[in-house]
């Protein structure tokens, strides 16, 4: 069992891959999927995120979510993050989704219905 040729199952389950990541992606071929995903993950992974791009997320006007920024930072609860979005700039995607139950918060506090 250990000795035996495996190189006729490796095709085949390579055959099967192939076939799989081809209906699954409109006919990519393995390569050019794993290009293609590197190139969105590379795109999400450097992405930054403004005040105007949060509200949006939340469904929201950005006058909203700036009012319940403020009004944060005027109770002394502002997340740090939260602060350089009320400053104009923008953060990197991955810092945006750990503070969005902050800025969910801001954006009830500032009028958003929840």
């Amino acid at each position: 069992m250990y000795l035996r040729d495996l190189a006729p199952l490796l095709e085949r389950d390579r055959a099967g891959f192939e076939a799989a990541i081809k209906a699954a992606s409109g006919g990519l071929s393995p390569a050019e999927y794993a290009a293609a995903y590197a190139r969105a993950y590379a795109r999400y992974d450097t992405a930054r995120v403004d005040l105007e791009q949060a509200a949006r997320q939340f469904g929201c006007p950005p006058a909203v979510l700036r009012r319940g920024l403020v009004a944060q930072e005027a109770a002394g609860t502002l997340d740090p993050l939260a602060s350089i979005l009320l400053a104009g700039d923008a953060i990197p995607i991955r810092q945006f989704e750990e503070i969005q139950s902050a800025l969910y918060s801001a954006t009830v506090g500032g009028g958003a219905a929840p």
